[in-house]
Order: C-alpha cells, then structure tokens, then sequence
C-alpha cells in the first residue's frame, strides 16, 4: 500500500541483514567478492555474532560506519543526545513493540518515499525522497532537527544516495540514471550536476542503490535488479541485469557511463539488492531481496 507521507525513526540498535565482502582495488589488485548469506531473521543473525552497531541520535556513531581511512580528513562532530520528545513531531502512526534493548524515536514526519539516508561530515542528515528529491535537516542541541530544506528538487530521483567522505560530492540515483553534484556541507548546497551513468533498463525493480568506495572515492558501485522473478537471462552479465558494477566516475565522458558496457562487474546473481553499506573492514553489507511470488498451480503460494 502506497502512503503520500512517511514517519522517520532511529533506532538504537541495528544489525546488517546480508554480508557481501571484497578486497578493496588498490591498483592492479582484481576486486573479489563472496555472498556470505542471508540471515533468516534477526535473532538469527544476532545470534551468529555477526557485527550489530550503537546507532543512537549521534553523528559520531553513526560516522563510526565510515571509518577513517588514511588520507582523509574527517570534522568533528558535537555528540548529541538521543532526545525523548521532539517539539512538533507527532507521535508515531505505527509504533509497534521492539525487544529488549531496544527504543525507537520519532524525529520527523511529512517526508515523501523515505529510502536512503546518509550524513554528511558536518553532522547534517541528507534523505532521500523517491518522487520528490534530496531534503537535508540539521539538528539542535537537544538532538532533535531544527531546520528542513529541499536540497534537490528532482522527480526521477528514486532512492539512491551517497557522500564522498569529504562531503565535497554527492551522487544520487534514478531509474535510467546516476548524478553527481558539487556538495558544500557548510552552506548545503549543491552546484555543477553530472550525468555519471546512463543506459540502466526500466522493469519491476526500478531503484538503484550508490555506495562510494571509501578509500578510492573515485570509485562507486551501482546496482540494477532483476525484471522478474525469474530473470534467466541476467545469468549473462552483459544484460546489466541483477548485478552490482563498479564504476570510475573520474573518467566518465560528458554523457555519463553505459551502465551495460562500461564499469566492472562487481557481483551478478543477485536479484535486487536494494541496500548495501560498507563497514571500516571494507566488508560491504547488503539486503537481497528475493522473489515476490511463487505459483504452484494448484495450490498458488504466496
């Protein structure tokens, strides 16, 4: 069911669902990549002693997700509580019950299509608006945000988004396409739009996940996925078809990239995985969506 407006809650506490690991390109060193699984749910992973990480309503923790890899310079930034009320935030449409250890809060509502989420390194929090385009918010001292703004104003912007780890370039995804903009974290705004890749089909999975290579910040990987459940022909990786690619975005031509003949495979086989992040180990974690129906007739299954 499509809803007009979405709530935006953190959570203290937070697990990856998926692990995809490689060796970071230094040169003419070849990118390796292994899926390491999925977790069936999330007592199970907890339960493997996969990595859960503090995500409490502070900057400095959830920059602990970026690292700081050598050579690049990070700002410091004023911890700030987790607040237990915001002044003119409703209360939560859907509340739910959470575990033990747990909390979740509130903290704006009347966003569009919420589906990415990053910070940059000033602390200001950058969302992701499908249909709508790239707001950012900054916070108070009581942890709660203190002012909206419409970053970028563009309807074919669906769901990805991405930082650099100076801040200084943003990319952002639609369907066919990936940008980059000139990004100023102080004054938040952006300048001199780019066309990076071009040439990404349309089908039954139209958004597009970013991720920034931390160390080669040059480097992004995009991902495209299936146009059915059962996708055959994207067993050939020349389809650009449920598959993940790395590109160069500092040789990009003025047009931008063909996501199909350009770039380096990455990973293929997987059907859509919509959300993946990088952790300071350089294991990229990810969200593989899998089928939405399965028939057997008779009965049908769902």
């Amino acid at each position: 069911m499509r809803r007009s407006s979405c709530e935006f809650v953190i959570p203290t506490w937070h697990s990856y669902l998926a692990t995809l690991q490689y060796r970071e390109r230094r040169k003419n060193t070849p990118i390796t990549m292994r899926l390491l699984g999925i977790a069936s749910s999330l007592a199970a992973l907890l339960g493997t002693g996969m990595p859960s990480i503090t995500t409490a309503l502070t900057i400095r923790i959830v920059r602990s997700l970026i690292a700081n890899p050598v050579g690049l310079v990070h700002a410091e930034v004023k911890q700030l509580p987790l607040p237990t009320s915001c002044t003119g935030v409703s209360a939560q449409r859907f509340p739910g019950t959470v575990a033990s250890g747990w909390s979740v809060m509130k903290i704006a509502g009347g966003l569009r299509g919420v589906r990415t989420v990053t910070w940059d390194v000033n602390g200001h929090m950058l969302v992701s608006e499908a249909g709508k385009g790239i707001s950012v918010h900054t916070f108070g001292d009581n942890g709660c945000i203190n002012s909206t703004a419409t970053l970028i104003s563009n309807v074919q912007l669906n769901h990805g988004l991405a930082l650099t780890p100076d801040s200084k370039t943003l990319y952002a995804s639609g369907e066919r396409s990936v940008w980059s903009w000139t990004y100023d974290p102080v004054a938040r705004t952006v300048s001199n739009q780019k066309t990076v890749i071009t040439g990404m089909d349309s089908g039954i999975h139209s958004t597009r996940n970013v991720m920034v290579v931390k160390s080669q910040p040059n480097l992004i990987l995009v991902q495209v996925g299936s146009n059915a459940n059962l996708d055959m022909q994207s067993a050939q990786p020349a389809t650009g078809r449920a598959i993940i690619k790395i590109f160069d975005t500092s040789t990009a031509p003025a047009a931008g990239h063909n996501y199909k003949t350009a770039g380096e495979v990455f990973a293929y086989g997987l059907r859509n995985e919509i959300g993946f992040i990088q952790d300071p180990a350089g294991i990229v974690w990810g969200v593989e969506n899998s089928g939405d129906v399965r028939e057997r007739n008779p009965p049908q299954l769902v």
